[in-house]
Parts: structure tokens; C-alpha cells; sequence
């Protein structure tokens, strides 16, 4: 089966993050021997707005040219906001078939151009033969939204991940023998993400809890690293909260499994947070935002713990929390968090998307 693949989200050399979920399932077809070849896809992030434009006059360019003169079985578009016009204009010169995969932005309106563009995401969602989002969550999000049948929509976690990569020999062996309570973060240092939410709770367990033996790790890029760099100095807790940038996909899995816990603090409605599943495959329990697609895998207590989007004090209340169970229970959620995350292994969820698909499209 041949699929024309459309994303404006795709890695590149420099920005390997960018639309990692892509290149995963692209890597995943790839294997169970589908051809991709025909694409139209933008590499990496600009912050040059001249630049930008031309990438996505390109962009939009090789949708219909593609999409008019190439041989393909089905267009699969991941995100569709930024995808829409093209394809709809490409319906009045070829009759496809489609499956639409949003991701959440697209969706979940978070700036002006998104929400303009509602419409015409609602018209190329309306001709999709196949719905794909990435959670339970987001289901129900896009069938309340657009009044959409929801037996058209099939649930598959954005890929998945790689749990012979994040549950290494390297990942599961290795422990915090150094006595210090260890707290992580890997995300974009961007408006929403809620990394000043958790420095703000470091410092609470620091000077209200009198945690002296104490390290927060972030890694991550973004927007606001110059604002995140200033706060940690405002708190005084440059001695404590370390700042180790971005890191490769390779290397991410001892990152992890350095941590005692990890925090994904976010404030926007996330359609699912691979993060966190990438830190439960390797035995890191997660305390999350109650919000969004993290809803789908975190269960209180079982392998982490919730608290109220954006608020310190709970956040604060929910390590602490944490940091008093003794090491019998820690052990417990650890496991927890191991046999979560196998529900999510990437090869598991390709093959379940890729049963999904031949069922709708050769039968």
C-alpha cells in the first residue's frame, strides 16, 4: 500500500524533536513494508519569518503537485490546520481517499491562525475516511467539537515508543545511590509548559519543606530558556536546579532513568505527552498536570499522581508526597510504571493502526 505523506511537524539534523511522532510512525510503516516515498513534509523549526513563508509556499506547492501527478493509495495528513486549504483545493482536481491524524494544536485552538482555521480543518475532517488521534482524551475532545461519528475515529498513541530504547539494560539498571531526591522535566521551554510552575515548587520544598538533599534536572529548548535561567537565579537556586539544554533521542533514556520522578507540569491540553510515557518505560513514576491526553495512562497513586493544572502548592504537596514514601513503595510504583508504559510500545501500536487501516481500505 502506498501513502502520500503530508506533515508540517518533521525532524531535521537541527531540530530533532520537531514532529519526532512523525518520523516514528514513518520509521514504523516503513517496516511492516508499506512504501512512503511520496511525501510533502517541512523539517525542523524557523524562527525567520521570510524563511518560514517560503517553507510553507513550498509546502502547499507540493501538496498539489504531488497530490495531482504522484501514485499513491491514500493521503495520510498528519495535523490538519495547517493542511486543509491545499488538500481541499487539491479535491477539486482528484478524488482521494484520506486519513486525517490531528495531534492536538490543530485542534485545540491555542493561537489565532488555528482558530481561523476551524473551518476548513472541519470540511477536510468531514471527507477523512479515517480519523486517527492520539488518545481517549482527544476522542472525545473532536467528537464533541465537530458532531463526528465516533466509530470513524480510531485511537493510536502518536507512534507509540521505543521500549527496547527507553527500557534499556543501560535505563533499568541504573540507580541514584548518591542520597539526593532527583526531579526531572523534558520539554519545550515555551508559554504553557509549566516549567516555571515546577522551579516555583522547587523552591517551595526548599524553603518551606527544608529539602536540602534536592536536584532538578531540565532538559529541554525553547522560547524562554533567558526567563527560566533569570528565575532560577531569582530563587536563588542556581546551586540546585541545573539547566542540561536539549538531548538527543539516544541519550534521553539515562537521562531518565536519573531521575527519582518526573514532573510534566504543563498548562495547554495536551492530546497525549509522549514524555511521560517515555519516563514511566523507564521506571520513572510521573506527576502530571490532571489535564488532557496524560489522563489516558496516569492513574493516581498507581504510578504517579496528579495535581491541579498551574498550582504550586499542590504540585509542592504532590512531591512531598513522594519524597515521604518509603522505598518498598517506591519500588511498587516504579513497576507500575513499566507495565504502563508497555501498553504504549511503538511496535504494538503500528501494527494495531496498520490492521486498522487494511481493514477500512481493502475490505
Amino acid at each position: 500500500m502506498k501513502f502520500f505523506l503530508i506533515s508540517n511537524m518533521y525532524p531535521s539534523n537541527d531540530d530533532p524533536y520537531y514532529g519526532s511522532f512523525v518520523k516514528e510512525f514513518y520509521d514504523g510503516f516503513c517496516r511492516k513494508g508499506y512504501d512512503l516515498k511520496t511525501s510533502a513534509l517541512i523539517k525542523g523549526r524557523t524562527s525567520n519569518p521570510i524563511h518560514k513563508l517560503w517553507k510553507y509556499i513550498r509546502f502547499n506547492f507540493e501538496i498539489l503537485f504531488k497530490g495531482i501527478f504522484c501514485k499513491y493509495d491514500i493521503i495520510y495528513v498528519h495535523t490538519v490546520s495547517h493542511t486543509a486549504i491545499p488538500l481541499l483545493i487539491l479535491r477539486l482536481f482528484k478524488k482521494y481517499k484520506l486519513i486525517a491524524n490531528p495531534h492536538g494544536g490543530d485542534i485545540i485552538t491555542i493561537n489565532p491562525f488555528e482558530e481561523r482555521m476551524q473551518g476548513f480543518v472541519k470540511k477536510l475532517i468531514d471527507i477523512a475516511q479515517l480519523i486517527v488521534v492520539p488518545s481517549n482524551f482527544f476522542k472525545g475532545y473532536i467528537t464533541d467539537k465537530f458532531n463526528i461519528d465516533e466509530n470513524k475515529i480510531f485511537v493510536s498513541a502518536s507512534g507509540g515508543i521505543d521500549i527496547q530504547q527507553f527500557n534499556s539494560i543501560s535505563c533499568t539498571t541504573t540507580s541514584n545511590n548518591d542520597n539526593i531526591f532527583k526531579i526531572g522535566y523534558v520539554s519545550r521551554i515555551d508559554t504553557g509548559k509549566g516549567w516555571d510552575i515546577l522551579i516555583n515548587s522547587i523552591h517551595e520544598l526548599v524553603n518551606q519543606h527544608k529539602i536540602k538533599n534536592i536536584e532538578c534536572i531540565i532538559v529541554g529548548n525553547g522560547n524562554e530558556v533567558s526567563d527560566m535561567r533569570t528565575l532560577i537565579t531569582q530563587l536563588n537556586l542556581k546551586n540546585i536546579v541545573h539547566y542540561i539544554g536539549p538531548k538527543t533521542r539516544q541519550e534521553l533514556p539515562l537521562v531518565y532513568a536519573n531521575f527519582d520522578i518526573f514532573v510534566f507540569p504543563t498548562l495547554l491540553t495536551e492530546s497525549l505527552g509522549l514524555v511521560g510515557l517515555e519516563a514511566m518505560a523507564c521506571g520513572v513514576p510521573v506527576i502530571g498536570s490532571k489535564l488532557g491526553g496524560i489522563t489516558d495512562y496516569l492513574i493516581d497513586e498507581y504510578n504517579g499522581y496528579f495535581f491541579e493544572p498551574g498550582n504550586v502548592v499542590d504540585l509542592t504537596n504532590a512531591l512531598f508526597k513522594f519524597y515521604q514514601l518509603d522505598n518498598s513503595k517506591k519500588k511498587v510504583l516504579k513497576q507500575n510504571t513499566r507495565n504502563t508504559a508497555l501498553d504504549y510500545d511503538n511496535k504494538k501500536i503500528i501494527s494495531d493502526l496498520a490492521h486498522k487501516i487494511e481493514i477500512e481500505f481493502t475490505s
